[in-house]
């Protein structure tokens, strides 16, 4: 009962897949993952892609504000000297900066992570494991290879993904522009353009390419 709940509650959702919010924070990526997995599990094939991607785009709003907020601290929060005192009273402040903005960023309503293998499911890409069968049995040749492809991107020695991959490179239609890493970040598209431009020697395009993926780098890891 409760279940069937749940998905007349998203159903409209489900109509328009925009990115996710905290419109609706009770409602994580551990719980649509969940989910998604149970339509899976049942042949639900529509679905569990309507499921996979909702916890795809949750997770990604849950991974940028986690960003945001590493960020903002960094700034805020001076650098220690050498000694080691200084260096502990800079990672405890740092700590509860990081613990006051993610309380802003998310609100109280957001539940806190349930399960850290779920977290690191997602860090792997799993759910696009799921998605590429998905897609296939729905008949979308295209996004199959996309999903297998996103997910080998992580985890290039996973034999059964690998060999979805060969089935699909066998099938009528395929072509190797699927080749798509849906998942690739701005910095990551400028890093393979710099690396174009220098194998091209495009000088000039290629120092302002990797200049720009250093510097997206080092701003998502601060």
């Amino acid at each position: 009962m409760g279940r069937t709940f749940l998905y007349c509650l998203l159903a409209y959702s489900f109509i328009d897949l925009v990115t996710a919010s905290p419109d609706d924070p009770q409602l994580t990526f551990e719980d649509l993952y969940q989910y998604g997995k149970y339509e899976y599990t049942d042949g639900n094939w529509p679905d569990c892609v309507a499921f996979m991607k909702r916890a795809m785009e949750d997770f990604q709003y849950f991974e940028d504000e986690l960003v945001w907020c590493r960020r903002k601290c960094s700034q805020q929060v001076d650098a220690p000297d050498e000694d080691e005192l200084s260096q502990k009273h800079a990672h405890s402040e740092r700590a509860l900066c990081l613990l006051r903005c993610k309380r802003d960023r998310f609100t109280e309503d957001r539940p806190p992570l349930k399960r850290m293998n779920t977290y690191f499911d997602f860090i792997e890409r799993k759910p696009f494991q799921y998605m590429h069968i998905c897609y296939w049995r729905m008949g979308d040749l295209d996004m199959a290879v996309k999903s297998a492809y996103t997910f080998l991107v992580k985890n290039p020695n996973d034999k059964d993904t690998l060999d979805g991959m060969a089935f699909y490179m066998e099938r009528p239609g395929y072509h190797d522009g699927m080749l798509v890493d849906t998942l690739r970040r701005p910095y990551e598209e400028r890093f393979i353009s710099g690396v174009k431009a220098y194998n091209e020697e495009d000088w000039n395009r290629c120092v302002d390419d990797l200049e720009m993926s250093l510097e997206k780098t080092l701003e998502e890891d601060s």
